[in-house]
């Protein structure tokens, strides 16, 4: 973080706290987890893999004078690149005044108030690639019925997720599911018997319970809403993550070039952040705020993950 033609001087506190800056209700870093390209340099290749090929075996018979089979691989590289992705805010002189002068807490509040911005607006931009059905392959699309939906007291999620999950050539290792959803799937009568060994009709299973009984390594709840009108209007908060339920798979180590995932995040360099003086800014001028970062978001094998939408009505 770095201030010109200022009377004020950024603290390397608040450069660390813009970096490490974390909405907890924000799933986006979990759910396409981040992978920082090497220096400053925004754009990238990453290899978009048909995992199908893995588990497509040619004949090995080889005659005793004939050569073996000959396989090939193919892997489409594409190219990618971080697109900029920033706001700015004002902290008027009349402002510090106000604070008799105490232009740092005034900064920071700044800068994480346009920082936690930024991050909805990646949340929800996350939220919309993880909920498109043409990020997957076209039959790991399912439409819950009513008989199977999480809401349902006589459906038995239980065996239809497993069902589910054993159906993928990958099978998932992660679920990302929004926090009513999860609500309703966690006190299921068939999941709180399955988990407590009771009758069912009271209490509620935790996370790592419901991933064990699915031989799942995490479940990822979104609970983050958004105003889905432009400022100026009555507003409309609706929740960022729909009522739909999806199975990824992913290795921690996988990078776009290595490893095996559904997707992830690309971002170029550390998050931005700046405060400029601005003469300009009312009579007595201002500080400029201005955070951001590079960031982009790509699916790398649309086989590796399936999308069960409208799990509750």
């Amino acid at each position: 973080m770095s201030i010109t033609n200022a009377r004020y001087v950024v603290t390397p506190e608040q450069t660390g706290m813009v970096m490490a800056f974390a909405n907890r209700e924000l799933i986006a870093d979990a759910a396409m987890p981040v992978k920082k390209l090497r220096g400053s340099k925004t754009a990238f290749t990453y290899l978009e893999r048909d995992i199908a090929q893995g588990f497509t075996v040619p004949s090995t018979l080889v005659g005793r004078a004939s050569k073996p089979n000959r396989v090939s691989f193919t892997i489409k590289e594409q190219s990618g690149k971080c697109d900029a992705h920033g706001l700015s805010d004002v902290v008027p002189q009349e402002d510090i005044d106000e604070a008799d002068g105490n232009v740092g807490d005034l900064v920071s509040d700044s800068l994480q108030a346009t920082m936690n911005l930024v991050l909805l607006g990646r949340e929800k931009r996350v939220a919309d690639i993880v909920q498109k059905p043409s990020n997957y392959l076209s039959d790991k699309v399912t439409e819950v019925e009513d008989e199977d939906k999480f809401d349902n007291p006589e459906s038995n999620p239980l065996t239809y997720l497993l069902e589910r999950l054993e159906s993928c050539i990958v099978r998932p290792n992660r679920m990302i599911i929004n926090q009513a959803a999860w609500t309703k799937l966690r006190t299921h009568p068939k999941i709180v018997k399955a988990v407590h060994g009771n009758a069912g009709d009271s209490g509620a299973a935790n996370r790592a319970a419901v991933a064990d009984l699915l031989e799942l390594k995490e479940i990822i709840v979104g609970a983050s809403f958004i105003n889905e009108v432009k400022k100026g209007k009555e507003p409309s908060i609706v929740s960022c993550w729909n009522s739909n339920v999806a199975l990824h798979y992913y290795e921690p180590m996988s990078d776009g070039k290595q490893g095996l995932a559904w997707g992830m995040t690309m971002q170029s360099g550390e998050r931005y952040a700046v405060a400029e003086w601005n003469s300009d800014l009312g009579l007595k001028g201002g500080y400029d705020v201005k955070v951001g970062a590079y960031w982009a978001e790509i699916v790398t094998a649309k086989g590796a993950g399936m999308l069960l939408t409208g799990v509750i009505s």
